[in-house]
This record gives structure tokens, C-alpha cells and sequence, in this order.
């Protein structure tokens, strides 16, 4: 047995240039696919699915317009083995994304304080408290852990840069890891797996200011599925790759509408993508770091948008991406695919690029 990938969440801080971050296997050919945009004067973190080379090892590529330097943080937070491993893992589920918590419906997050949220047995609720979702995380305990898209709003009164945690238990004082990092004014979203409390809860930190906060649920991990089938199976690929630029000729080099979705088709990359050269057989979704550039806005349209993956013919109220003008915005994003492989982009204002580099896939029966 051995370890195919590591999840990890990347935070570049400290950068003397803008630019971009890339992991791959140490040390293989580079890779064409960036893992975390980044400015100066700018803490930003991604999650990444990340293979490394056959001496264990992942090489961190900075690269931008000019020389310069940035600071580098890595936390760990799960690996994927391969089927011949000894110690049998969890499997993802994906689901049709789902609000936890939206604390815009009710209180803040106050400095250095935790929320407390309920994961087992949770139910999606709308703005009235009428059920939409019932149980969208099984009641269970072989529910080991969640995924989670989580977006911190830092636009109140006020406001001063902050980092948020999610962790399965609360701890004294401020965790040791965080996932998000956030500006004054800003906006930003990140994935992120966490393993869930012996209670069925988890936590969330906020360390400076006064934040909103939203919480979508994309997945889950339990261990109980069968052990010769290959459902939740996490597949990395040998090394990142882009799957489509709307920036390049082959991708159309149009900018996505206001109020427009975008369809793409995955059959190909499917039938494609192969392990120790046999073809990977059913997938039912995608793990990939989706990322936005060139938002152009609409005269006297917003400054700012969004955008979401999603398998139709609803839009979820949920979303993977915010940015605004200047902006390049990634966020690993988990995306499941409808039966013929495909999945839709959607936009929600103004106009804007985006790119999709694949990670890994998820295996269906």
C-alpha cells in the first residue's frame, strides 16, 4: 500500500510580487496548473489535492511577473491511499451542496470566538426555518468527517484583516491551523475537510474581527461502504492538468455573462484518464481547483460577483467563488457530475473568465 495524495491547505503570505503557487510531485516535469493566486499585501489560502514524487516529496513552485519572494504555509489535513493499503480509510460521498449556517440570518462572529455547528443529522433550512434538505449528513457514526465550502464576509463596521479555523473539537485559546484568510472588505471562500466531533459537531474559529460567515456542506466521508467496491474511491491524477480556459481560442476566449451559466462536458477526460493503464471506469464527480480572472463589470452593475459549479437543472444556493474587479480567485472545489459527465459553470454578474485544472476524481460503483 501507499499514499497517493495529501489534502492540504496552502497559504502564501508575505509575497513581494503578485503571482501564483504551484504543487507537484518532486521531481517531475512542472506542471501547467496553479494551486493559489496571490498579491502583495495579501494573506490568501487554497486547499490542494497533492501528489507527491516517488521519494515522498512535493515541490512548491512560485511564479509571477518579476523576482521575488513569498512566505509558504502548509497544513495537513488528510491523505488518500491506494485499495492495497493495510489501514481501510473513509470514502468521499458528494452531495448536492447545502447551507449549514449562514450567520447573516442571525449573529455574527464576534472576535476570538467559536460557533458551534451541528454536522450529523443536519438538516438545510431556508431563510423562514422550513426544511429543504432533511439529514444532508447522515445521523451516523461512520460519518468521520465532512467537506465543506466555507465563506467568511468581512464587510461589517469596522472591519480589520482576520483568520477563521474549522476544527472537530474546541481547544483552548486559538487553533494552531487555519483555513481562511480575510482582508478588511473582503470576501473569500475555501474548501475544507474536517474531521467531525465525537458529538456530531464541529467548530468554527474567528480570531479578529467581526465576520459573517457561511457554510455549505459539498460532501462527506463514511466508513462503512463496502470494501470490494469502488464507490467514494478518491482517484488522484499523476500531476494537476487545466481541463478548459474560456481565456484561450480552443475555449472560445469569451468572458462568461451576468446571469449565465456555462456547460461543460467531461466524457472525455473520463475516458481518458486511466490507472496503472486501465481506464477508470465510473466517476461520479470531480475534485479540481476552479479559478476566476478578468472580471469586468456592467455599467451601474455590481462590483463584485460569484460563481458556482453545479449539475443542473437547478441553481444551488450556494456558491464557490467571489471576486471582484483585479481579482484572480481560486478555490478547490468539489463537483459532481451528472450521469452523461457533464456540469455547469454559472456567473452571477458582470462578466468574467475562468479556468478549471482537475485534482482528482471521485469513483462511483
Amino acid at each position: 500500500g501507499r499514499v497517493l495524495a495529501v489534502l492540504a491547505n496552502i497559504t502564501v503570505t508575505d509575497a513581494t510580487v503578485p503571482g501564483y503557487v504551484t504543487a507537484s510531485p518532486c521531481c517531475g516535469d512542472p506542471v501547467t496548473a496553479s494551486n493559489i493566486n496571490f498579491g502583495t499585501g495579501r494573506t490568501v489560502a487554497n486547499m490542494a489535492v497533492v501528489r507527491p514524487g516517488d521519494d515522498g516529496r512535493v515541490r512548491f513552485t512560485l511564479a509571477g511577473p518579476a523576482a521575488g519572494t513569498a512566505q509558504v504555509i502548509v497544513d495537513l489535513m488528510g491523505w488518500v491511499s491506494s485499495s492495497e493499503h493495510p489501514e481501510r480509510g473513509s470514502r468521499l460521498v458528494p452531495v448536492t451542496p447545502g447551507r449549514l449556517l449562514d450567520t447573516r440570518r442571525d449573529e455574527p462572529l464576534e472576535p476570538r470566538r467559536w460557533r458551534r455547528i451541528n454536522v450529523r443529522g443536519a438538516d438545510v433550512v431556508d431563510d423562514d426555518g422550513a426544511v429543504l434538505v432533511r439529514d444532508i449528513v447522515p445521523a451516523s457514526t461512520a460519518i468521520t468527517a465532512v467537506m465543506l465550502n466555507v465563506t467568511g464576509i468581512n464587510q461589517r463596521s469596522g472591519a480589520t484583516g482576520t483568520w477563521m479555523s474549522v476544527v472537530p473539537t474546541r481547544v483552548p485559546g486559538a487553533p494552531a491551523t487555519s483555513n481562511l484568510n480575510l482582508a478588511a472588505g473582503q470576501v473569500r471562500g475555501n474548501l475544507v475537510v474536517v474531521p467531525i466531533g465525537a458529538d456530531g459537531r464541529i467548530f468554527l474559529y474567528n480570531d479578529a474581527s467581526i465576520v459573517d460567515a457561511v457554510v455549505d456542506v459539498v460532501g462527506y466521508f463514511r466508513a462503512d461502504l463496502p470494501v470490494d467496491s469502488r464507490a467514494g474511491r478518491l482517484q488522484p491524477v499523476v500531476a494537476p492538468f487545466r481541463v478548459f480556459d474560456t481565456r484561450q481560442p480552443e475555449f472560445g476566449s469569451s468572458r462568461l455573462g451576468s446571469n449565465q451559466a456555462g456547460p461543460w462536458d467531461f466524457s472525455r477526460v473520463v475516458a481518458s484518464t486511466t490507472v496503472d493503464g486501465l481506464p477508470i471506469g465510473a466517476v461520479s464527480a470531480l475534485l479540481g481547483n476552479l479559478t476566476a480572472t478578468g472580471f469586468e463589470r456592467q455599467r451601474g452593475g455590481p462590483a463584485t460577483t460569484y460563481l458556482t459549479m453545479y449539475t443542473g437543472p437547478d441553481l444551488p444556493d450556494t456558491s464557490n467563488i467571489n471576486l471582484g474587479v483585479g481579482e484572480d480567485v481560486a478555490n478547490l472545489a468539489l463537483a459532481p457530475l451528472a450521469p452523461d459527465l457533464t456540469l455547469r459553470v454559472y456567473n452571477a454578474a458582470g462578466s468574467v473568465h475562468y479556468l478549471y485544472d482537475l485534482s482528482a476524481l471521485v469513483l462511483a460503483d
